[in-house]
């Protein structure tokens, strides 16, 4: 008694002073006084709590209400006062809580017989309940005229009112609280609501507790399943907004009939955080566990009707499996049920209460389509949210409601988010909806009825998902969720619905094969980037082999070190315009190559088969000269390529999928590859035929990808496809074929184990040799011979490996092509010299290196190699006299540059041969001519190179020196107005030495280069002083005389220093 009466003393002070001035360290101070007595709460102390909490919270609620009407008044409490206030409310909770609980019946039953003074009554505690619900609606209500730190302390009241003392107090709380219940959740949710739509500027702490706050009163209005029921309908509608706001909708989806990517929004604010949306997704799961979890639909565990149970029966009695007495005494059970049921329903319809519903079949039915159509409209685009708590709460919240309620197991929107779930990053996700999509399938199993029913409804989503494909390809970062779920809806039911789609559906496959090629639809009036090199990706950037802007050498020593991956995104896309766009269009065609494999070798139903073939079919069409059959086939074999990439990460396939496989590429490269495709389709200047061509070329490389070493062992492969390659990597006339078809050859080396394109090249030049042969013979019927053999002789001038080897092999084709390119048969043959010139400046290299590298060969290995020596020797002779003749035929043009270059390697090569001389006597006219014609941009090579012929002539060549070398030196050394031509006469004399120079000649040059030193020109100055230190090392005393006698004395000192 001392305890309850110090106790009333101490809180009859706190609230005297609170009366006196509501000030915050008052109520702090009774808020202290209240928890330190929390179990001390009697009638009177309660009551003397309530007097001053009323009053504030009164003041406070009227003044916001007439400030909002008047938008004027006086001021308001200051908000630190109404957050104690609210301190204060929150244990006086505590203390009636604790009081209700000794006042109920069933501690009053286990307690003593003289019950204690201050024992509550029911209406007592429901008096006072009601005014704190009362109160805490008010605040709810006007939430907009409060800060954020008081609406936080408001929920947080709320929360611990639904939480801890409602659920103890429930018997004594009456049935008039309910209207202040369904207050708060609505108010709740429009907060929630409120504070979302704000954006940036809504706070997520206040939206996080607010939800928090909702899903305890629904788990509070759950104890009766009557009430919740009553408010399912505007406790789902408003967490719809908001999680609409979470996938970057509005309302007006709810209107939307058809997928609008248009009416989607930037999510930002608390909505954008995974937090909130994991908290209002709980609670959504928890109000239709709620409502559900006691609704049995009318299907017995194996899912038949309860019709189709008793057709079982009554089959079974007249097999004699079953007793009659048992049947009846089933359906009795179930005529009694039903009575009880109708008995039920009288009885509520008698004494009808507010704020409940009666649960029967018609109002579940209704409730759940109705809650199925708002789901459709956000849950299934939140599977595809970034954060993967969010869509880890997802796959854990379907899994709860599908496990208690039995209704939500057929539920459409939730097989839409476990298809898309299935195909998720993290491994915990992707394994529980898988494990949820099988268990969906095999609640079927039993009953064929039911199976048909089960396709029946996949077929509707299959094509409205078909309907989505291409618009959702347009529209960026639309196809990533829709491709996981097209993907995992194929695999259902272990090929079982890929099975159905070919013998029942199979206009769905048609046009499912016909949407996902559109959706790698190319639009061909980009340009191609010339500097963007192959269209391939890489598996390490580190080790991928590019080309520089230019086209030039390859960066990397190895050529066969970049392993593919798959087919690059092509930048002429007409749709996929990310790299996450074009990774969802491929997880469907991979996804769509392994069950189709799988499905034909286990299931021996030809689904792979037909694929190819609707490819195939393509290519044999008679419309392949107009522009919409360039757009197929160009999305075909993009398609084409993905789905058989798909195919190689079955890991080790079987012997059955692995002919299949073989079978369908031996197809497609003989389609691919056949030569009237490639002359009367894809030869053409259109940018249309060069996207195709890449592609075809590239798509041979992911062939080589699936079938590895087989790819080069049989002949329908590698040397069919190898030909199309070298044609295209020997084609100049356009670097993004060069580029495909360059990359390609790497990609087959990588994938079947050869070290470089030389080296693939080498081990199969049996069949490139003989072809190259045959073709040579008939060049008028196979005009690209002269391409892939340049192709083949610049691919081995990079290898420096097998060199002497790789020259033995090719002496038959160079013997056939010098022969075509004979003075008497090129005229046959013109529109080949070009080829023919790039040839022979590749072998012409190839031969300068096998001649060093036969002369570092030890004596006894020279003998091996003596054949191939006569072989180069001879090569190089006749090259170097091909290519004089070539000089002026109208067809060179340019070409002149190159074919002194040739010329230059040939000579070179021949140093230390008895051909040597042979050579320069006989090409040695036509390069006068060359230089006499005074053509400006080839003479300085051109005088270049009779400077090096006569220094590697010797005392051989002094006459002609005299007679034509020097006067055409001494002629470009006189055109003073032309000082480039004068640099390359003097560079040329730096080049002779005293064995080929006679007397005369160096008389005549120092005369000549005094004279130049005297006009004193700032251009030549530099060459002109080398020309003349080079000319004093030949002979000294003509050029000291004419030094001394034509050049001022500056000039002769500073050259005398030099010499010296």
């Amino acid at each position: 008694m001392k305890s309850r009466s110090r106790a009333f003393e101490d809180v009859s002070r706190a609230c005297a002073a609170v009366m006196r001035h509501r000030s915050q360290s008052n109520l702090e101070e009774l808020n202290f006084v209240i928890s330190a007595n929390v179990d001390q709460g009697s009638k009177e102390v309660l009551d003397m709590i309530y007097l001053p909490l009323s009053m504030l919270f009164n003041v406070t609620l009227q003044q916001q209400m007439q400030q909002k009407q008047r938008k004027q008044g006086q001021p308001l409490p200051k908000e630190r006062v109404v957050i104690a206030g609210l301190d204060c409310l929150l244990s006086l909770l505590r203390m009636l809580r604790a009081a209700s609980t000794s006042s109920s019946p069933a501690s009053s039953s286990s307690s003593s017989a003289a019950a204690p003074p201050h024992k509550l009554k029911s209406e007592e505690i429901t008096a006072m309940t009601t005014s704190i619900l009362a109160w805490l609606s008010s605040f709810l209500e006007h939430h907009r005229t409060f800060s954020e730190e008081i609406n936080l302390h408001v929920v947080a009241t709320v929360q611990f009112t639904f939480e801890r003392f409602l659920p103890s107090a429930e018997k004594l709380v009456p049935k008039q609280i309910k209207p202040h219940i369904g207050c708060h959740i609505a108010y709740t949710l429009e907060q929630v609501i409120e504070a979302s739509s704000k954006g940036s500027q809504g706070s997520k702490a206040l939206v996080k507790s607010l939800l928090s706050s909702a899903s305890c009163i629904v788990r509070y209005l759950s104890r009766d399943q009557r009430i919740i029921a009553f408010f399912l309908p505007g406790i789902v509608s408003k967490l719809s907004v908001v999680l609409l706001q979470a996938a970057g909708k509005s309302k007006e989806h709810f209107a939307s009939r058809i997928h609008n990517e248009s009416l989607r929004q930037c999510v930002t604010g608390p909505m954008a955080n995974s937090a909130c949306i994991e908290q209002a997704i709980e609670c959504f799961a928890l109000i239709l566990e709620s409502c559900f979890q006691s609704y049995e639909p009318r299907e017995d565990n194996a899912g038949a009707s309860r019709g189709e149970v008793y057709l079982d029966k009554l089959n079974r009695i007249v097999k004699g499996e079953e007793t009659e007495s048992a049947s009846s005494s089933m359906m009795a059970e179930d005529c009694n049920e039903e009575m009880e049921r109708i008995a039920d329903k009288q009885l509520a319809r008698k004494g009808k209460e507010e704020f409940v519903v009666d649960c029967d079949h018609s109002w579940y039915t209704s409730s759940f389509e109705k809650v199925e159509q708002m789901m459709k409209h956000f849950l299934p685009d939140l599977c595809g949210h970034p954060s993967h708590s969010v869509r880890k709460c997802i796959a854990n919240s379907i899994s709860k409601v599908s496990q208690k309620c039995r209704q939500f197991q057929k539920s459409r929107c939730f097989l839409e988010c476990l298809l898309a779930l299935s195909h998720d990053d993290v491994s915990d996700i992707n394994a529980k909806a898988s494990e949820l999509v099988y268990s969906y399938g095999e609640r079927y199993a039993g009953c064929k009825r039911l199976q048909q029913k089960l396709l029946e409804e996949v077929d509707v989503i299959f094509a409205d998902y078909l309907r989505e494909l291409v618009p959702a390809a347009k529209h960026t970062s639309s196809l990533t969720l829709l491709a996981k779920k097209l993907s995992s809806l194929l695999c259902l039911g272990r090929c079982m619905y890929i099975k159905h789609l070919y013998k029942e559906k199979i206009n769905y496959l048609t046009r499912f094969l016909d949407a996902l090629r559109n959706c790698f639809s190319f639009d061909v009036m980009k340009t191609m980037e010339r500097s963007g090199g192959p269209l391939i990706w890489y598996k390490n950037p580190n080790d991928a082999v590019t080309r520089n802007g230019e086209g030039g050498e390859a960066s990397a020593a190895e050529l066969g070190k970049a392993a593919v991956v798959l087919p690059r995104m092509h930048s002429n896309f007409a749709f996929l315009h990310t790299l996450e766009d074009y990774e969802a269009a491929t997880l469907i065609c991979r996804t769509l190559g392994i069950i189709a494999l799988e499905t034909q070798c286990s299931e021996s139903i030809p689904v792979f088969d037909y694929i190819v073939r609707y490819h195939l079919a393509l290519f044999e069409g008679s419309d392949k000269d107009n522009h919409g059959w360039y757009l197929k086939a160009m999305s075909s074999c993009s398609m084409m390529s993905e789905m058989l990439a798909g195919c190689d990460t079955l890991g080790e396939v079987d012997a059955k999928q692995r002919e299949s496989l073989s079978s369908a590429v031996s197809l497609m490269i003989e389609e691919e590859s056949s030569a009237e495709l490639w002359e009367t389709v894809l030869d053409g200047p259109h940018s249309r035929c060069t996207q195709l061509s890449c592609i075809i070329l590239e798509s041979f490389a992911v062939f080589s990808r699936i079938l590895g070493d087989v790819f080069t062992e049989r002949y329908e492969f590698l040397p069919t496809a190898l030909y199309v390659l070298l044609d295209k990597f020997g084609d100049d006339r356009n670097p993004n074929l060069q580029a495909s078809a360059e990359t390609s050859l790497r990609c087959i080396c990588s994938h079947c184990h050869y070290t470089s394109i030389p080296d693939l090249l080498f081990k199969n030049s049996d069949y490139v040799i003989d072809t190259l042969v045959n073709h040579l013979m008939h060049l008028e019927l196979y005009p690209h011979t002269t391409r892939i053999f340049k192709a083949v002789v610049t691919v081995m001038q990079r290898s420096d490996e097998n060199c002497l080897a790789f020259l033995g092999l090719i002496r038959e084709p160079c013997h056939i092509m010098s022969q075509n390119m004979s003075v008497y048969a090129r005229h046959m043959h013109t529109g080949h010299i070009e080829n023919y010139i790039d040839i022979l400046h590749s072998l012409a290299g190839m031969c300068l290196s096998g001649a060093e590298a036969y002369s570092l060969l030890p004596d006894e290995k020279k003998e091996d190699h003596r054949e191939t020596s006569a072989f180069v020797l001879e090569t190089s002779s006749s090259m170097a006299l091909q290519c004089s003749e070539l000089l002026h035929t109208a067809s060179a043009g340019l070409g002149t540059m190159l074919l002194l270059d040739i010329i230059n390697l040939n000579i070179k090569a021949l140093v230390g041969s008895s051909k040597l001389l042979p050579t320069i006597a006989s090409t040695w006219p036509q390069i006068m001519l060359v230089l006499k014609f005074n053509r400006k941009h080839v003479v300085g090579k051109c005088v270049r190179l009779l400077a090096v012929m006569v220094k590697l002539g010797g005392k051989f060549m002094q006459n002609r020196v005299l007679n034509s070398f020097w006067p055409a030196l001494d002629r470009l050394l006189r055109q003073q107005e032309n000082a480039q031509l004068q640099c390359a006469a003097l560079d040329a004399l730096c080049m002779l030495d005293s064995e080929c120079v006679p007397p005369r000649v160096s008389l005549r040059a120092a005369k000549t280069l005094s004279l130049l030193l005297k006009t004193n020109s700032k251009a030549i100055q530099v060459p002109l002083h080398k020309a003349v230190s080079s000319l004093m090392k030949i002979d000294y005393d003509p050029m000291f005389t004419y030094l001394f006698q034509y050049s001022d004395e500056c000039t002769y000192t500073k050259l005398k220093i030099t010499n010296n």
